[in-house]
């Protein structure tokens, strides 16, 4: 809060007597008293002259306001004698207990500067908004109070709480009061609730780690540059986090979210079991933060939903959490980070809720997702967008969709090879977890009968990144571990005989197991060979189109 830009006098009159009338005289008989004297009295004053109100008089009177950051000489009460135009909510003595309203009418030289900033933040400017906010049958929208909290606002309520009968609208020189029937709760936003409940501790001091506070320069007041570097007068922060610009603001108070979020038990035991998918290897130094790291958002694939996204118009019918992106959805045939028919669905599951300022926080006693639409997905690898590592001729085609429909992106790689030689192609999957998986090859209508050729796929795992200059390269390899714990190359002859063609084709191998993760090292570590051996050279080709290989994990 800002006290000392205060627009002068003139201006603010001008701008409430231009707001006041512009209000229809309908709007105006109901949201004013018939009485049309201008008032003269202040906030303040008239706050004062209401002795049931006497404990929030004094909390005004001994509260300072603050500058951004810094603390002012100026009371609450003196702002409510400003010219400023304010809205004042009202709270019942009787809504505050005993211990608290000791806390905020103490003494003012008996308050240190934390005191201020908290009563001031959490109590009384709780209660007071900029601006004129009126309560008409029309109302409904959300009011952002001095405390930085944003509140829904009905013709009956403000944050939940109802109005006393014929305390609405109460009209002073400088702004409204409304009078409550208890008080405005001061409410945590998301990422306070996340990042300060000590329930959550686990989760939320991960959280907090990745947030930090830097100088708004737009907001803050320049000193001048000294050796190089800009310093300012008055610095205003903002805060910043790669995981809010990720998973969406839910700092943010003018927004609208809902959070999914187990309880503290469940998110201690779903980590335990989703880190071991990211289990890298033994000589990264940092393979336990980067487990903790991505096992964590792993988890929180689907936990946010922005209410306001242009994607959620009928939230009863779907929503779609904030990782959401449509041109993901239009290249997919599964409906990652889609939720039908929520609130009879996986909102329904909830076993309890919390508000916060900005949304809602919906707790469960279970995991509510499903790990083949969160984290646990296929590893799909375009073989057309690939530079291939084998001297053959191939190049990208794009082919004609047919009247059974086309599954795929519709452009496959066409491989031959001069005098229908055998070929051996090679290419890389990244970001592959711990744990089984199966390889699919895909395949198009090219591959009929009478091309008569067996496939060979090897997949190789390595413990460094491969370079395929180097002639001792297998010794790097990484074997796969079969289930019965033999390690050996995963290899498996694939013949497209004349009763399996079909388009596509896809021929899938065997489980096999990929011994560490390998998510987003940015390392080449998993190399898929397939090898085409023509049976006949005079009678048959080499040639082949090849659409796609994908890493599909297998769920247990």
């Amino acid at each position: 809060m800002n006290y000392n830009r205060i627009l002068n006098k003139t201006a603010w009159v001008a701008l409430a007597v231009l707001a006041l009338s512009s209000c229809k005289s309908d709007v105006w008989k109901e949201h004013y008293s018939t009485n049309s004297d201008i008032p003269t009295m202040t906030l303040a004053q008239t706050i004062e002259s209401m002795p049931q109100y006497s404990k929030f008089v004094k909390a005004l009177k001994t509260t300072y306001t603050f500058n951004e950051r810094n603390m002012t000489n100026v009371t609450y009460w003196d702002m409510l004698n400003e010219s400023t135009f304010m809205t004042v909510w009202l709270p019942t003595n009787e809504s505050v207990a005993d211990s608290l309203w000791e806390k905020y009418t103490k003494p003012i030289r008996e308050k240190s500067a934390a005191d201020h900033k908290k009563v001031g933040t959490e109590f009384l400017g709780n209660h007071i908004a900029r601006f004129s906010h009126t309560v008409g049958s029309a109302t409904r929208g959300r009011v952002m109070m001095l405390s930085g909290k944003g509140y829904e606002s009905t013709s009956m309520t403000i944050a939940g709480t109802g109005y006393k009968a014929g305390g609405k609208n109460i009209r002073c020189s400088n702004g409204i009061i409304h009078e409550l029937d208890g008080k405005v709760e001061y409410l945590p936003n998301i990422y306070e609730y996340l990042t300060s409940n000590p329930d959550f501790a686990a989760f939320g001091n991960w959280f907090k780690k990745y947030t930090k506070y830097e100088i708004d320069p737009e907001k803050s007041v320049e000193r001048g540059i000294v050796d190089g570097q800009m310093e300012y007068a008055d610095s205003v922060m903002k805060m910043t986090s790669v995981l809010l610009d990720e998973y969406g603001y839910i700092n943010e108070e003018d927004s609208n979210f809902i959070m999914l979020l187990p309880k503290p038990s469940v998110l201690a035991s779903q980590y335990e079991r989703i880190k071991d998918y990211y289990t890298y290897e033994e000589c990264r130094d940092d393979r336990d933060s980067l487990q903790k790291m991505y096992t964590y958002q792993a988890m929180m694939t689907d936990m946010f939903f922005n209410m306001n996204r242009a994607f959620n118009p009928s939230p009863a019918d779907s929503l779609v959490s904030t990782l959401f992106k449509l041109e993901e959805r239009l290249s997919e045939v599964i409906p990652y980070h889609v939720y039908k028919a929520p609130y009879s669905g996986i909102i329904a599951r909830a076993s309890d809720s919390v508000m916060c300022s900005n949304g809602k926080v919906y707790l469960f006693d279970e995991w509510p997702f499903l790990d083949s639409l969160t984290f646990l997905r296929p590893i799909k690898v375009e073989i057309e967008d690939e530079i291939l590592t084998s001297e053959f001729t191939y190049r990208p085609r794009t082919i004609t969709v047919d009247a059974f429909g086309n599954p795929s992106s519709g452009r496959v790689m066409d491989i031959s090879r001069p005098g229908n030689d055998n070929w051996i192609v090679s290419f890389y999957a990244p970001d592959n977890l711990k744990g089984n998986y199966r390889l699919k090859m895909v395949f198009r209508r090219n591959t009929v009968a009478n091309r008569s050729y067996s496939l060979t796929p090897v997949l190789r795992y390595y413990s460094q990144e491969p370079d395929l200059s180097d002639n001792k390269l297998e010794e790097h390899a990484i074997l796969y571990q079969a289930k019965d714990g033999r390690k050996v190359v995963w290899s498996d002859v694939c013949g497209l005989g004349t009763t399996t063609i079909v388009d596509p084709d896809t021929v899938t191998s065997s489980v096999f197991a990929f011994p560490d993760c390998n998510f987003k090292t940015g390392r080449n570590r998993c190399k898929v060979s397939i090898e085409c051996r023509v049976t006949n050279k005079l009678t048959h080709t080499s040639n082949l189109w090849m659409d796609c290989i994908i890493l599909e994990p297998v769920i247990e």
